[in-house]
């Protein structure tokens, strides 16, 4: 069954990303993000450029948001959304991910290289207002994009820590 697509589609394909579950102490790093009273929380990341692997992507896009420098471990999710006119969201807020696009998104375990602290000092978004840091079980209580708290905890055991990961 094919949906209807949102005229503002781009017709080329989805967009493709890549996130990091950045964990330290059982805690997961997400980034704030503010526009009036709309908040929102997101795994750092973002859009995949030629030439590199999704892996990549997730390095580099966390070194950019964060100052910090990962290692890439397993894919924990896979997520993807299709096109949306969701009215209830800040444009803003939209076009940092709901957006009127096919996106497909990858999570990617991380683990910090060396005892660098996330620091605003960096390339984040203009609505990128700061850190925070949260237990797995938390995940579903704050505003995540997109709401995968869910696949995050399966993918990682019950003990919420990736350092267990035979592929790390």
């Amino acid at each position: 069954m094919v949906s209807e697509v949102h005229p503002d589609h781009w017709s080329n394909g989805p967009h493709v990303g890549a996130r990091g579950v950045v964990i330290v102490d059982g805690l997961i790093l997400l980034l704030k993000h503010q526009q009036d009273d709309e908040t929102a929380y997101l795994f750092p990341g973002g859009g995949h450029e030629p030439g590199e692997t999704l892996a990549e992507t997730a390095q580099r896009e966390v070194l950019k948001e964060t100052g910090l420098t990962v290692e890439i471990g397993r894919l924990l999710a896979v997520h993807e959304s299709q096109p949306s006119n969701r009215a209830d969201l800040a444009d803003d807020f939209r076009a940092i991910y709901v957006s009127d696009a096919h996106r497909v998104d990858t999570f990617f375990e991380c683990r910090v290289i060396g005892d660098t602290k996330p620091h605003m000092d960096v390339a984040p978004d203009n609505l990128h207002t700061e850190f925070k840091w949260v237990a797995l079980d938390e995940l579903d209580d704050i505003p995540i994009m997109p709401k995968i708290g869910d696949q995050i905890r399966e993918s990682l055991g019950h003990s919420g820590d990736p350092m267990l990961s035979e592929s790390f």
